[in-house]
């Protein structure tokens, strides 16, 4: 009987989600692309990686530590992708306003990337503000400016992207998500193809776990859809309190 009871216990759904528990591409927490206006839980660390499976495997170690009462980020990482050199950016983000009980969040944010191959080197920076509400899926959108080498200066970033969660119970849980943004992951000029290129679609799509009551963290995606250089994405985290 002991057992039944705890059987059920940990497949009694929980729908919505306080927090983020993992990271983008871009560095900030959020889906594929594009940052939420969560921040990760009170007192987190984020230890994990992108793994992009292209023709030339490339990885992207990231981190970041959520503090004030989990209204700060703060993060980075690398990118080691063939043919440019190893790269490395930070990033930043601040929870301006939270409704509370899956209302709408707002934070501002920001990351800074220096990139370089064996001919030359370069740096962006890109700042963005970010929304986030809960509906029929947990949806965030965010408007942003990309600065720096290489950039077009009329350009304004956008993206919108939505996470809807299929299973959640004691255990984990499981759900899709997919974005739209008109911007890269990083400035990778030189990239020969993938999700650092600056030729790309627009639309990504995957799914999400989390294991461990969101302790561990991964998703499988597939980048840049609409582009015929579409290519498959992996992530694997932990979150660690403290």
């Amino acid at each position: 009987m002991k057992k039944i009871l705890l059987a059920l216990i940990l497949l009694i759904p929980v729908w919505t989600m306080a927090a983020e528990t993992t990271v983008s591409m871009t560095g900030s927490s959020g889906l594929i692309a594009v940052p939420s206006g969560d921040t990760l839980s009170d007192n987190t660390v984020y230890l994990g990686s992108w793994m992009l499976l292209a023709n030339e495997t490339g990885y992207l170690p990231r981190f970041a530590v959520s503090i004030l009462q989990g209204r700060f980020e703060i993060g980075g990482g690398g990118d080691i992708q063939h043919p440019n050199d190893p790269s490395w950016l930070i990033n930043a983000k601040y929870k301006l306003y939270d409704d509370k009980g899956g209302g709408l969040r707002v934070s501002f944010g920001g990351d800074y990337q220096h990139n370089s191959n064996a001919n030359l080197s370069w740096d962006n920076g890109q700042l963005f503000l970010a929304f986030t509400w809960e509906g029929w899926a947990k949806t965030s959108v965010m408007f942003g400016k990309t600065f720096g080498d290489f950039t077009e200066k009329n350009n304004i970033d956008f993206g919108i992207g939505v996470e809807r969660t299929l299973w959640s119970g004691g255990f984990g849980s499981f759900g899709l998500i997919l974005d739209f943004v008109n911007y890269e992951y990083r400035l990778h000029k030189g990239s020969i193809r993938g999700a650092g290129e600056t030729q790309r679609g627009i639309f990504s799509a995957g799914i999400r776990l989390g294991l461990f009551k969101n302790l561990i963290n991964v998703d499988f995606a597939s980048t840049d859809l609409l582009d015929a250089s579409r290519e498959f994405v992996f992530s694997a985290g932990i979150d660690l309190h403290f």
